[in-house]
């Protein structure tokens, strides 16, 4: 299973930093690659069609109407999204889902963390970060995983 980690965020803006935080502590290996996509991810989607995933998961700081500090959504749910209440970024993230759905098969994720109320990244947020590296590096040695299992991985880090 090849799986792309993708994080998204701005590294300057202290309240942004969740997706590149993410993938910055994760190794590379054959079945994993990430991808720091930075403030405009649309820039990356041939990049990561081009590596044929199996699934792809987006790391983001994303803005909520709900309760949840954490939020995880897959596939179709993406579609659903209200772009004024997502992304903290400008392009809306069911377009990307679109995009991506129409040219390669892979199931796609979106691991989002609510901003800290100060602006500063919180101790929840790095503690979140580093689970789920830790996370993905127990998935790598384990050898080849499927989605389901990837998914009840992340779903445990929000339980």
């Amino acid at each position: 299973m090849k799986i792309v980690l993708c994080g998204i965020g701005d590294r300057e803006a202290e309240n942004d930093c969740f997706g590149p935080d993410v993938i910055d502590q994760i190794n590379e290996t054959p079945m994993l690659s990430k991808i720091d996509c930075g403030v405009v991810p649309e820039n990356y989607l041939n990049k990561i069609i081009d590596q044929k995933p199996d699934l792809v998961i987006f790391f983001d700081t994303l803005r909520s109407d709900n309760n949840d500090i954490i939020t995880l959504i897959k596939n179709e749910e993406l579609l659903n999204l209200n772009p004024g209440s997502t992304s903290t970024h400008s392009l809306p993230f069911s377009a990307i889902y679109m995009y991506l759905n129409a040219h390669c098969r892979a199931d796609i994720m979106l691991f989002g963390v609510k901003p800290s109320a100060d602006q500063k990244p919180g101790k929840a947020t790095g503690r979140i970060a580093a689970m789920i590296a830790n996370r993905f590096q127990t998935i790598d040695a384990m050898g080849d995983v499927d989605r389901i299992a990837v998914y009840e991985i992340l779903s445990h880090i929000i339980g």
